[in-house]
Formats: structure tokens, C-alpha cells, sequence
């Protein structure tokens, strides 16, 4: 694995990480209004 490989896959962790965050979020927020 090369460098710019790494960097790619770790980028891609974080966005699927900063996603599944943000949908967590969404759902605490909608089970407090419900």
C-alpha cells in the first residue's frame, strides 16, 4: 500500500465516519421531538 493510498483510504474513513456521526445526530434529535 502506498502512501497516497493510505491517505486516500483514511480520508475516506473519516467522511464515512463524519457521515454515520451526522445521521446519529439526526436521530437523536428526531427521537427527542417525537
Amino acid at each position: 500500500i502506498t502512501v497516497e493510498e493510505e491517505q486516500y483510504a483514511l480520508a475516506r474513513l473519516a467522511k464515512i465516519q463524519a457521515q454515520n456521526a451526522r445521521k446519529a445526530e439526526l436521530r437523536a434529535v428526531l427521537a427527542q421531538t417525537v
